[in-house]
């Protein structure tokens, strides 16, 4: 879609995901990277607010249409 010009918001868990990888004491990541991590209840929230907050972006832009 981005690249036929539409407006994108990318997968915040992605994003999550790497950055609690990247952390020296991580666990090795299963299937469900909620599994994974060392907080999952902190994680879920945390994923939670932050597509709030994408989806509160996207409402706030001058885009007819927002892929998620």
């Amino acid at each position: 879609m981005k690249k036929n010009g539409f407006p994108v918001v990318h997968e915040l868990i992605r994003s999550m995901t790497s950055l609690e990888k990247n952390e020296d004491d991580a666990n090795e990541f299963a299937v469900n990277p909620i599994l994974s991590v060392k907080d999952p209840k902190k994680f879920n929230q945390s994923l939670l607010d932050g597509r709030i907050q994408q989806y509160v972006n996207a409402e706030n832009t001058s885009e007819k249409i927002v892929f998620f």
